[in-house]
């Protein structure tokens, strides 16, 4: 006799914010982390991440930095970026590695991926929905409503009213852009970098603007020609 299997496992993908490590120094680590939770706490507080470690020496105290990343209540997922020996560390302290597939923002405008036709949407994205356009531009003719999120490896266009989140060059594209219409973001990033609604400059707010990144920094200005798409 047959009976329902009481557990399936099925392929699925989630997108997970990847924190690069700069410093192995764990309480500027917290000290950072905490600022930035201060600064957007419905997407950080309590998050699940992936730290990536890359930019770090082989030495750094494994123990030591994943308890502060920990204290400020961000749950880490895994560990990503390691080299053989960072990999070995890591998995005999009982961490899990993961593979990111995506480049690091220092490498990113000299390794490029196989790059796609953009992706075109077309319908409005309500609260809680989530476009993802990988390894290629985002298109968007419709509004993105408050709590909905469109994000892109490449670029991010938007020809409506974005009210919710836009996070372009999701790879680490450090030369990716957002160009909107009607800007009223909750949150607008490029390659880890992000502002959020109280951070946008009051005379951009509800007009249309290009968003950039220079040196580590957002960069808004004007959108003063808008080409008109069939």
């Amino acid at each position: 006799m047959q009976t329902e299997s009481v557990i399936e496992f099925k392929g699925s993908s989630f997108t997970l914010p990847v924190i690069y490590l700069n410093s192995t120094e764990p309480k500027a680590i917290q000290s950072a982390l905490q600022a930035k939770i201060q600064q957007a706490p419905n997407l950080l507080t309590k998050a699940a991440v992936v730290i990536n470690v890359s930019l770090l020496d082989d030495n750094f105290d494994i123990m030591a930095i994943s308890k502060a990343v920990r204290l400020t209540g961000i749950n880490i997922i895994g560990f990503s970026g390691c080299n053989t020996i960072k990999k070995k560390r890591l998995t005999n302290t009982g961490f899990t590695i993961l593979n990111e597939g995506k480049i690091p923002p220092r490498l990113a405008t000299k390794l490029k991926p196989a790059w796609q036709p953009p992706l075109y949407l077309t319908t409005p994205l309500r609260s809680g929905q989530q476009v993802y356009a990988k390894d290629r531009d985002l298109v968007v003719y419709n509004l993105v409503n408050t709590g909905a999120e469109i994000i892109a490896d490449g670029n991010i266009y938007i020809f409506n009213s974005l009210r919710g989140k836009a996070i372009a060059g999701a790879s680490g594209r450090q030369d990716a852009k957002i160009f909107c219409t009607h800007i009223e973001a909750e949150l607008v990033s490029i390659a880890g970098n992000y502002w959020i609604s109280e951070q946008i400059p009051l005379k951009f707010y509800k007009n249309a603007v290009i968003i950039s990144l220079s040196d580590n920094k957002l960069q808004f200005e004007e959108l003063t020609k808008v080409i008109n798409y069939k």
